[in-house]
C-alpha cells in the first residue's frame, strides 16, 4: 500500500477536525451579523449615556497618590518605570494618559485641585469598560450557541447575551472600576480575563490552521496582559480549564489532547506575576517595605504589623463581606468608596456576636458553595456560574489577608454570575408561563423585561458618578453612608481644610471631623 503524502495527511486531519467541530456546532441558524452588530452598538451607546457625566470626575483618594506618584520617573525613565511596576500594563496606560495630558510633574502630596483635568483618563476608563462588556456579549453568545442548551435557547443566544452584558455594563457597582480612575486596573484585568476565554473558545471552534495559530497567540497575549494588569488574573488557569471542559470538550482527555498548548500558555503567563514580585509580596513579608506600605499578604498576620490580621480573622470577615457584595448586586444602594469594615476578631466578640456577624452569613456562603458543587455534578453549566463568582473573588475574599476587606471594584467580574442567573430565571419564567403566544418573541420579551432593571441601573450609575465630581461631595457622601469610618472622616476633614482657604466657614467643620476621627480611631 502506497504511503500517504504529508499533504494528504494534513487534508485528512483537517477533515477530521471539521467533523469534530461540526459535532459541537448547532444546526439552529445564528442571528444575522447585522443584528449582532446592532445589539453591540446599543450596548456601547447605553453605557456611554450612563457614563456621560463621568468625564467631570476629579482625581480622588488613591488617584492623587498613584497616578501622580511616579510622574517624574515617567518623564525621565518611562520604560524603566513601567517594567518596575507591579501592574506594568496599567502603569503603561497611565503613562500614556500622562504624556497626552502633558501634566506638570508634581510631588506626591499635591492637592487634588492642583492636578490638571483628568478628562483623558476617564475616556480611557470608559473605553476599557465598553470593550469588556462587548467581549462578555460575544463570549456569552458563542458559549450558548455551542453549549448544552435547548434549541430555543440557542436560537436566542444573542438576546440572552445582550441582556447579561447590558445589566453588567450598566450596574452601578461598576462605577468604582470606571469612574474611580486608578481602578482601571480591575476593569483592564476583567477585559483581558474575558478575552482569554473568548480566544480559547474561538480556538476550539475554528478549523482553519492559520486562524487557530492566531487564536492561540491571542490566548497567550490576553493572559499575559491580564497578569500585568492585576493579580486577580491568577485564577484564569482554573476558570479556563473548567470552561473548556464544560462547554468546549467532551472529556478531560479531549481538553488535554486538543488544547494543551493553550492551557500551557495560560499557565506560563503566571510568570508575569513572578517577575513583578506579586507572588513574593503575598507569600512573604515584603522586604524593604514599611508596615504602612504592605497592605496584602501573609506578612499582615504578624503581630508586629500595624494592620495585623490573621488568615483566620480575614476568612471570618469575608464570610460577612460576600453576602454584602450580593446584597449590593441585587440592591445597589448606600454605595461608598471606602467602607473601612473592621476585621472579625473572635477574641473580642461574644459567642452570640460572632454567630450573627460571621458564622451565620458564613453558613449562607457555604450553602452557595455547596450548590455550586452540586451544580457542577448535575448541571455543569449552572455550576460554572458559581465557579465564576467564587473563584474570581477568591484572591480578595478568602483567607489571604488584605488590609481592607471590602471594596466594590473587587466584584467587577464576579457580579456577571449573579446577573446571568437573573436572566436565566427570567427566561425560564417566560418559557413556563409565556405559552405559545410568546413563541419566537422569547428573546425580545426577555430583553424587554431586563430593560426595566437596566434603566434603573443606568440611572443609579449616572447619579453615583456625580459624587466623583467633587472630592468634598464624595467624602460627605461616604461619611453619611458609613458614619463610623474614621478614615473617611479624616479625608473629609482634609477637604474642609482645603476649602477653608477660600471659605473660612469650613474651618470649624474640618476641626469637628478631625476630632471625631481621632475619637473613633
Amino acid at each position: 500500500m502506497a504511503r500517504k503524502s504529508s499533504k494528504q495527511i494534513r487534508r485528512e486531519e483537517k477533515a477530521r477536525r471539521k467533523q469534530e467541530q461540526g459535532e459541537q456546532r448547532t444546526s439552529i441558524p445564528d442571528a444575522p451579523i447585522l443584528v449582532v452588530l446592532a445589539l453591540g452598538f446599543v450596548l456601547a451607546a447605553m453605557t456611554a449615556i450612563a457614563y456621560s457625566n463621568s468625564y467631570d470626575g476629579k482625581f480622588v483618594y488613591d488617584d492623587t497618590k498613584w497616578v501622580q506618584q511616579m510622574s517624574v520617573d515617567r518623564i525621565d525613565h518611562p520604560i524603566r518605570s513601567i517594567f518596575r511596576a507591579r501592574r506594568p500594563v496599567v502603569d503603561a496606560t497611565l503613562s500614556l494618559n500622562y504624556s497626552v495630558a502633558k501634566m506638570t510633574p508634581a510631588p506626591r502630596d499635591m492637592t487634588v485641585r492642583e492636578i490638571p483635568s483628568p478628562f483623558g483618563y476617564h475616556v480611557v476608563n470608559l473605553i476599557i469598560h465598553i470593550l469588556a462588556g462587548l467581549t462578555l456579549f460575544g463570549l456569552t453568545r458563542r458559549t450558548i450557541r455551542i453549549g448544552p442548551f435547548g434549541d430555543s435557547v440557542k436560537a436566542s443566544a444573542h438576546w440572552i447575551a445582550f441582556c447579561i452584558a447590558m445589566l453588567w455594563l450598566l450596574h452601578p457597582l461598576q462605577t468604582q472600576s470606571v469612574t474611580y480612575i486608578i481602578q482601571r486596573a480591575e476593569s483592564m484585568m476583567g477585559l483581558f480575563y474575558l478575552l482569554t476565554l473568548y480566544c480559547l473558545l474561538r480556538l476550539a471552534t475554528t478549523t482553519n490552521d492559520a486562524l487557530r495559530v492566531v487564536w492561540l497567540v491571542g490566548v497567550f497575549l490576553a493572559a499575559v496582559l491580564g497578569m500585568g494588569s492585576k493579580a486577580v488574573m491568577v485564577t484564569i488557569p482554573v476558570v479556563a480549564l473548567l470552561y473548556d471542559r464544560i462547554f468546549l470538550a467532551s472529556s478531560w482527555t479531549d481538553v488535554i489532547s486538543k488544547r494543551w498548548m493553550a492551557h500551557a500558555c495560560i499557565v506560563l503567563s503566571l510568570g508575569v506575576l513572578m517577575y513583578a514580585g506579586v507572588v513574593r509580596g503575598v507569600l512573604f513579608p515584603s522586604a524593604g517595605k514599611t508596615s504602612l506600605m504592605a497592605t496584602v499578604g501573609f506578612g499582615l498576620s504578624s503581630e508586629k504589623h500595624v494592620y495585623h490580621v490573621s488568615p483566620g480573622e480575614y476568612l471570618l470577615t469575608e464570610a460577612r463581606v460576600i453576602p454584602r457584595y450580593l446584597k449590593l448586586t441585587v440592591l445597589p444602594t448606600d454605595q461608598a468608596l471606602d467602607y473601612k469594615m473592621e476585621k472579625i476578631d473572635p477574641r473580642a466578640l461574644t459567642t452570640g456576636e460572632l454567630f450573627t456577624q460571621s458564622l451565620l452569613p458564613g453558613l449562607f456562603v457555604l450553602a452557595l458553595l455547596g450548590a455550586t458543587i452540586v451544580g457542577l455534578i448535575r448541571k455543569p453549566w449552572l455550576g460554572f456560574i458559581g465557579v465564576w463568582f467564587f473563584v474570581i473573588l477568591a484572591p480578595t475574599s478568602s483567607f489571604i489577608p488584605i488590609r481592607d476587606p471590602i471594596y466594590e471594584h473587587r466584584v467587577y467580574l464576579s457580579i456577571a454570575a449573579a446577573l446571568a442567573l437573573f436572566v436565566a430565571g427570567i427566561w425560564l419564567l417566560l418559557t413556563k408561563f409565556g405559552g405559545a403566544s410568546v413563541g419566537r418573541l422569547l428573546g425580545p420579551a426577555c430583553a424587554g423585561i431586563c430593560l426595566v432593571p437596566a434603566v434603573a441601573f443606568a440611572y443609579l450609575t449616572f447619579e453615583r458618578n456625580k459624587v466623583y465630581h467633587d472630592p468634598l461631595l464624595l467624602w460627605e457622601d461616604n461619611v453619611a453612608k458609613v458614619p463610623d469610618n474614621w478614615r473617611a472622616r479624616n479625608n473629609l476633614g482634609k477637604q474642609y481644610l482645603d476649602e477653608a482657604d477660600d471659605n473660612p466657614q469650613y474651618l470649624d467643620k474640618a476641626i469637628e471631623q478631625l476630632r471625631l476621627c481621632v475619637d473613633d480611631n
